[in-house]
């Protein structure tokens, strides 16, 4: 935010961008708060959030007329753009990546954020009950359960993966070449760090998700 706010570039879209970073800033911060707290499921919401808005700054890139186009967004029942994955792929455009199995699984990552927004039963009966011998037991407040620190975690590491991902996108409208090298620099050393952990992080929460099959649990 500072580094955009001190060597602006001139025009609709940096500006459009600017908000989006201020809003991204604030919500990768109450993300980590709802996850630190124990509040899994409701950093999830946030998480999906940030990729929402990451996929806007994306969309819009140095497009003017799209930024304009934002700007006199006055449709309610629509974000924009209009749809999710279209922003997802501009990201993924915006990093130069074209195999088409990561790119499934950024869109399968947002779908899984999705169900916490929308209140998928699926997601919401394996964290809101909890069915066990004993009876049924229902979820208040913090979770510091197994089930909801891994949910804590997962809404953590997308926090800071599609985070980054935005700070590098972002980064095109630095005027000024070194800062603007630094923060790619910074980006592309944190998602390097995270791609390393996510093997290991996915055989932990492999059989945690409610969305895995009793097969790929095995």
């Amino acid at each position: 935010v500072d580094v955009l706010s001190n060597h602006p570039v001139s025009g609709a879209a940096p500006k459009v961008c600017f908000l989006f970073v201020t809003r991204l800033e604030n919500d990768i911060r109450a993300c980590s708060l709802l996850a630190q707290s124990g509040y899994g499921l409701q950093a999830l919401v946030n998480a999906g959030t940030i990729v929402e808005l990451v996929g806007a700054i994306s969309y819009i890139g140095q497009d003017g007329n799209r930024a304009e186009d934002w700007a006199r967004h006055a449709d309610m029942k629509r974000s924009y753009p209009p749809r999710a994955a279209a922003g997802i792929d501009a990201t993924l455009d915006t990093l130069g990546i074209s195999d088409s199995f990561v790119r499934e699984s950024w869109h399968k990552a947002y779908t899984f954020m999705c169900m916490a927004k929308h209140g998928n039963p699926l997601l919401s009966l394996n964290y809101g009950l909890r069915l066990l011998p004993t009876g049924e037991s229902y979820v208040r407040g913090s979770d510091s359960s197994d089930e909801g620190i891994l949910l804590s975690a997962e809404s953590l590491y997308n926090a800071i993966f599609f985070g980054t991902a935005g700070i590098y996108v972002a980064s095109t409208h630095c005027s000024d070449a070194v800062a603007q090298d630094h923060l790619r620099s910074e980006a592309l050393g944190i998602l390097r760090h995270l791609f390393d952990l996510e093997p290991w992080f996915r055989e932990v929460t492999r059989s945690r998700r409610p969305d895995t099959s009793p097969e790929e649990q095995r």
